[in-house]
Formats: structure tokens, C-alpha cells, sequence
């Protein structure tokens, strides 16, 4: 089965994000949104995972949580990856919380490095994903709207850690989660 680990974000933060994507919309850009069930901040994808494994990665993930507080979290500016030049990723970024999130990113890193999952080369961005590019149509544009478009800062609590499958399907991923790992 097909796993990553994240955090989800609250409903009412849900609904700031379409308002975000809408303002993107009116510039008819060509980007792919991501449906507002599908929002999350992703610590670790892991790929495609054997059945016989799930149950270790559970228990790591547990044990690696349970010493962890809860925390604060605010959504605070939009980006793109790789670059402006070269759009492929719409994102809205992390201010409060953004270390927090890299530290909780890198923990499960070195613990399920322990139980022989790969550790992840590229360097973790806290980043909240709210669309992809399919073409670069009007990326021109692209400079000016992300300098004018406001994200007023939304707060949100991280108290849980998910691991979540994901299931491509012809009309765009769909998410369920395996297992709810409470913060303290």
C-alpha cells in the first residue's frame, strides 16, 4: 500500500485555503488544486509498502509521538517549487511552528531509519500544497499575483500525527487514513 505520514489541518483553515485558490483561479493559470479533503502538510511519503510492515511502522511512530507536545502552527505566505522561472508546485508556507515541524519531520526520519525505511535525501520544506502546475500558461502573471495575494495569518493546533494511504485513481488521489497518532 501507498503511505506517507502528515498532518491535517482544521476545517475552518480548509476554507481560507479556497479562497486562496480561487484568487489564483481568476488568473486562469493552469494548475491542478488540490481538493480541500485532500489538504495536509506532509512529513514523510513512504512509497509503497509491504503489508508485513505497517504494524512496525505504527508502533515507531507511536513511540516516537508520544514524547512530543502539541503545538502551534500559522499559515503565512504563498511559494511555488522549484522556482517562479519554472512552476510546479503552488504552496502556502509556515511561519509559527515551522521549526517544530522540521524537528518532528527529522525524528521520523532517524526512527524509521531504525526499522530500515529510507532516509529522505532532499532537505524537508514545511510547506502546505494547494495546487499543481500542468503548464506554465500565464506564468508571467505568476510574480505579481503571489506578491498581491494576502494570506491572512490563520492559526491551527498540531495535536496528532496521521498515517495515511493513498490511492491514485483517473480523477486525482484519494486519502484514508490508517492510524491517528496523539500528541501530548
Amino acid at each position: 500500500m501507498r503511505l506517507f505520514i502528515a498532518v491535517n489541518i482544521k476545517e475552518e483553515n480548509k476554507k481560507e485555503v479556497l479562497k486562496i485558490q480561487s484568487t489564483f483561479k481568476e488568473s486562469f493559470f493552469d494548475i491542478k488544486w488540490v481538493e480541500s479533503e485532500n489538504l495536509h502538510l506532509t512529513l514523510k511519503f513512504l512509497g509503497e509498502i509491504a503489508e508485513e510492515k505497517v504494524n512496525p511502522l505504527k508502533e515507531k511512530i507511536k513511540q516516537l509521538v508520544s514524547g512530543i507536545k502539541k503545538f502551534e502552527i500559522d499559515f503565512c505566505r504563498t511559494g511555488v517549487f522549484p522556482n517562479i522561472e519554472f512552476p510546479r508546485v503552488l504552496w502556502i508556507g509556515v511561519e509559527k511552528g515551522e521549526t517544530e515541524l522540521k524537528n518532528l519531520s527529522q525524528n521520523i526520519e532517524t526512527s524509521l531509519e531504525e526499522i530500515g525505511f529510507e532516509k529522505e535525501k532532499k532537505l524537508f520544506s514545511v510547506h502546505l500544497t494547494i495546487g499543481r502546475f500542468r503548464s506554465g500558461k500565464n506564468k508571467e502573471k505568476l510574480k505579481d499575483i503571489i506578491k498581491k495575494v494576502s494570506v491572512e495569518k490563520y492559526e491551527d493546533i498540531v495535536e496528532s500525527v496521521f498515517l495515511i494511504r493513498s490511492t491514485l485513481t483517473a480523477n486525482g488521489p484519494v486519502y484514508n487514513i490508517i492510524e491517528e497518532f496523539q500528541l501530548r
